[in-house]
C-alpha cells in the first residue's frame, strides 16, 4: 500500500492535493501540455489561465465567445499608435 500523506491513512490533506495539483499544472505548462491546463482551467472557472491557455493555443474563437466576456477586461486609452488597449485582471 502507498501511504500518501503524512498522517498514514493513505487520503491526502487538503493542503496537499492542492500541492500536487499546483505541480503537476506548472509540469504541464512546462511540457506544453496546453489541453490539460484548459481542461483543468475550465472545470475550475479559471479564466484568466484558460485565456493563457487558449491563447497558447491559437483558438481565437473561443478564446473571443468563452473566455473574454466571463473574465474582468477593461478597455483603456494608450498611449501608442492604438487607439485602445484591452487589460485582463484577475478576480
Amino acid at each position: 500500500m502507498v501511504v500518501c500523506a503524512a498522517d498514514g491513512r493513505g487520503v491526502p490533506s487538503k493542503g496537499e492535493q492542492a500541492q500536487w495539483t499546483k505541480q503537476y499544472l506548472a509540469c504541464a505548462a512546462e511540457l506544453s501540455q496546453w489541453e490539460v491546463v484548459a481542461e483543468y482551467a475550465s472545470v475550475t472557472e479559471n479564466y484568466a489561465q484558460m485565456a493563457e491557455c487558449l491563447w497558447r493555443l491559437h483558438d481565437w474563437m473561443r478564446l473571443k465567445d468563452i473566455v473574454l466576456p466571463k473574465a474582468n477586461v477593461r478597455t483603456q486609452a494608450s498611449h501608442t499608435n492604438l487607439p485602445h488597449t484591452a487589460t485582463l485582471t484577475t478576480e
